[in-house]
């Protein structure tokens, strides 16, 4: 239980950009046993941030897929047409093509970027649905003492 998760990153969020350090997020999610009821006053703002960033580090992730796909595109495009002009022993096959586009250096620089931005992606939406567990178990918490509470009165 003592690991922790060594990883920093930015983000942009609304013109700002923010330093995002996961082993701090992951510390937000314990729960003090003693003072639940701070915790539970936090629970909603510290999951609306981590939504918010979940929900940016998606878009951007979207965004650099797109850009991929569409340099994909134009390479692809440019290589069919120097194809074109070519005798028949002489053109690529279209898995020729194919294979020059994957190797790109702009398409493997840019595919790095886009597996960077999904890594940060999923584990932003991981911590996401953490932050909702914390709650349920806040609210468990809270209800076991209450009860415990009645229970000695």
């Amino acid at each position: 239980m003592g690991r922790t998760f060594n990883d920093t990153f930015e983000i942009n969020v609304l013109d700002e950009t923010y330093v995002i350090d996961i082993a701090e997020l992951m510390l937000d999610l314990r729960i003090d046993p003693v003072d639940v009821g701070e915790d539970l006053r936090n629970q909603p703002g510290s999951f609306a941030w981590v939504a918010v960033l979940a929900a940016q580090a998606d878009y951007e992730a979207g965004r650099a897929k797109q850009s991929l796909a569409a340099l994909r595109a134009v390479i692809g495009k440019e290589l069919h047409a120097e194809n074109e002009g070519k005798g028949r022993a002489d053109r690529m096959t279209e898995a020729a093509v194919d294979e020059c586009v994957t190797t790109d250096e702009h398409v493997l620089e840019m595919a790095e970027e886009y597996m960077e931005l999904a890594r940060r992606a999923a584990i932003l939406t991981g911590l996401r649905e953490a932050f909702r567990h914390r709650k349920d178990m806040l609210n468990a918490l809270a209800y076991g003492s209450r009860q415990s509470q009645k229970a000695e009165e």
